[in-house]
């Protein structure tokens, strides 16, 4: 995005200004001004909405190593966003930065996550019982996560996934933020559900630029 752009809405000049002076109420006008809001209900990725959460969130990433990103800003991307991420993939990442590159072939999480991950449908009591978690116990679900056993997962999961590792400080913030920019889901028609698809190749394109054919691209 050059600094001149104006297709998102916002000039390139105010998404910065706004990251970097930590101006909450600004940055809330740009989510709301893509349907970005925090919410279990799921929603439609727009290509713009994509396109403005990725440089949201590269300048997080930025500002964050500059010390300059407060806490509010911080919690307020997350809360809004992270659904928005590919659970599948920020697993992934997560594993390998914490070197966990051998991975129980047969994770094993509570009965009662386990039963809201099989009906993936959205549910208040899987953030309450993520949360309550201890690390061990949450690199266990994500490893549970990336076996294989779930094609979707409901998009709602996400957001605890994430918060968890942003509250236990599992990675630096500029790297949770370059981790989300890079497992944002690609825009899509199909509402409400993240699917496994080709978790390498999405994930290359999230590290290495934009897909040409991202536009309007469901993921499977």
């Amino acid at each position: 995005m050059k600094l001149g752009d104006t297709y998102v809405g916002f000039t390139g000049e105010e998404i910065i200004a706004a990251v970097m002076g930590n101006d909450i109420e600004a940055i809330k006008a740009m989510l709301e001004g893509f349907n970005l809001q925090r919410s279990l209900e799921p929603r439609a990725l727009t290509v713009d909405g994509w396109r403005i959460s990725t440089a949201l969130l590269n300048y997080a990433s930025i500002f964050a190593g500059r010390s300059q990103l407060s806490q509010e800003t911080a919690a307020l991307l997350i809360d809004h966003l992270s659904m928005d991420v590919n659970a599948f993939l920020f697993c992934e990442m997560l594993l390998f930065f914490i070197h966990d590159d051998t991975r129980d072939e047969n994770p094993h999480i509570p009965e009662k996550i386990a039963t809201i991950l099989d009906k993936n449908e959205a549910d208040d009591e899987f953030a309450g019982r993520v949360a309550m978690m201890n690390e061990n116990e949450f690199i266990n679900l994500c490893e549970y996560l990336v076996s294989g056993k779930y094609e979707k997962l409901n998009v709602s999961f996400t957001t605890p996934l994430v918060r968890f590792v942003y509250t236990h400080q599992m990675m630096p913030l500029t790297l949770l933020f370059a981790y989300m920019a890079s497992t944002l889901r690609l825009p899509t028609t199909q509402i409400g559900v993240i699917g496994l698809g080709s978790v390498v190749g999405q994930l290359l394109d999230g590290l290495f630029g934009e897909s040409e054919d991202s536009e309007g691209e469901g993921l499977s």
